[in-house]
């Protein structure tokens, strides 16, 4: 049976939480990283953040953080201990609220655009009340002004926790936030 939401936390600012691929022991690894209040910064801000997760060097496995120091101790115990341990601290991390914003961040982006030209929608799994997983951009014709014309189309995915929030205020949302992209908001 399901736990039940008890309470409803609302947070001022949004931390988007971001995988980046980067190469670890000549592997290719997805490694996280929090951009915190991206709702106060501009896009170039919030692309040099990513810019330099990117670039951030992988040593060892306290380096498995991408962006912020202040986690790498924790992170190196972290990965030391048996998974089951591991488990069970996972568990107490997503019942409390301002722990998981403070480790995950409050909404997750994923881009599988990044690894190559994917003409479809991703349905991620996630343990965030919001997900967008964006796909490429691709053209396609389109009747625009009484003509037939290539205009640009972005795949994206938006899983909504209905938990959190209900349909109605969803699909407005969703329909405001096509509208802006559309618009081209922000550009």
């Amino acid at each position: 049976m399901k736990e039940k939401l008890k309470y409803v936390v609302i947070f001022d600012d949004v931390d988007i939480s971001m995988i980046v691929e980067k190469e670890v022991n000549g592997e290719k690894v997805p490694l996280p990283v929090v951009i915190r209040s991206v709702n106060e910064k501009s896009l170039s801000d919030i692309q040099l953040e990513i810019k330099s997760a990117k670039d951030q060097p992988i040593i060892n496995e306290k380096d498995y953080v991408l962006g912020e120091n202040q986690y790498k101790w924790a992170m190196r115990l972290f990965v030391a201990l048996p998974q089951f341990i591991r488990l069970l601290i996972w568990k107490l991390i997503l019942k409390n609220p301002f722990l998981m914003k403070k480790m995950a961040g409050t909404v997750v982006v994923t881009s599988v655009a990044m690894i190559g030209n994917v003409r479809g929608w991703v349905i991620p799994v996630t343990i965030h009340p919001i997900c967008f997983a964006l796909g490429s951009i691709v053209k396609k014709p389109r009747i625009f002004e009484g003509k037939i014309t290539p205009r640009e189309y972005l795949y994206m995915t938006v899983l909504i926790n209905h938990d959190v929030i209900d349909g109605a205020p969803a699909a407005r949302f969703i329909s405001r936030l096509t509208s802006l992209i559309e618009g081209g908001y922000g550009l």
